[in-house]
């Protein structure tokens, strides 16, 4: 039987996922708002000159055009808002499921699963390798602990 010290080692997986996407999302969000308000993203076109003037790969015309369009001072700032929010509650979903709360599965399978369509949307758009690994992963969250709560509970 577990214990909340001791969850299974599928929820203690999904904890561990969740602290490093919120991270993650959390120093990005600090990056695009120093971005934003120290040079409004100066650094990010340069960046994509350099792509555009030494690369020729599709993948390099692609990615400068997509740092143009997002080094702006205001979609900077947008973006920070955005990946601070999804890191902070990113971050609350790894604790609540740690503390072992009954209603936390429940939550990271609704926050999850909302935004599967929208990834296998831009998978039907074009399949690459980071947004597949993606997709698999919060799919697999979500099928983990809807099985989880399905099952008959050995607690009395």
């Amino acid at each position: 039987m577990e214990s909340p010290k001791d969850p299974a080692v599928g929820v203690r997986l999904i904890v561990a996922y969740k602290l490093v996407r919120g991270t993650v999302a959390l120093t990005l969000a600090v990056g695009l708002a120093v971005a934003a308000f120290n040079d409004g993203g100066t650094w990010l076109r340069d960046l994509a000159a350099a792509l555009r003037g030494h690369f020729m790969g599709m993948w390099s015309v692609h990615l400068a055009d997509l740092l143009v369009r997002a080094s702006s001072p205001r979609s900077l700032a947008i973006g920070a808002s955005v990946l601070l929010a999804d890191g902070v509650f990113t971050l609350f979903e790894a604790w609540a499921l740690r503390r072992s709360f009954p209603w936390a599965p429940w939550l990271v399978i609704v926050a999850t699963s909302a935004f599967l369509p929208f990834e296998a949307y831009e998978l039907a758009r074009g399949i690459h390798a980071g947004r597949l690994t993606f997709f698999l992963a919060n799919l697999a969250v979500v099928a983990y602990l809807v099985r989880r709560k399905s099952l008959p509970s050995s607690r009395p």
